[in-house]
């Protein structure tokens, strides 16, 4: 009995200890010029082949037009430019960023 009592504490301490190390993206810069979107989400990974920003989602005026997967994420940041033909000043523009394993980031902005 005591020896499953100790294997169910090393198992629970190592399951929360993993999901220590995993987190949402920690910021995102967008940038609006013209029709074009410039999207920078850093997330400091350990492995970024396996622990990465997995999919970025941008929507317009709150209407989801781009949805992107990736594999991978290079160092830690995640890099994408998008084109919306007719984007106009002032729309709203939200960029959601997802975590391969947990969490997310949302930041808006305004075309300008």
């Amino acid at each position: 009995m005591r020896a499953l009592i100790v294997f169910s504490c090393m198992l629970a301490i190592c399951l929360t200890a993993t999901r220590a190390f995993c987190h949402s993206p920690q910021d995102m810069v967008i940038s609006v010029s013209g029709e074009n979107i410039d999207v920078i989400v850093t997330h400091p990974v350990s492995d970024p082949t396996s622990h990465f920003v997995k999919t970025i989602k941008v929507s317009l005026n709150g209407v989801l037009l781009i949805e992107q997967t990736f594999f991978l994420q290079s160092g830690n940041e995640q890099r994408a430019r998008y084109n919306i033909p007719g984007l106009k000043k002032s729309e709203s523009v939200t960029v959601a960023a997802y975590c391969s394993i947990s969490g997310s980031l949302i930041r808006n902005s305004q075309a300008e």
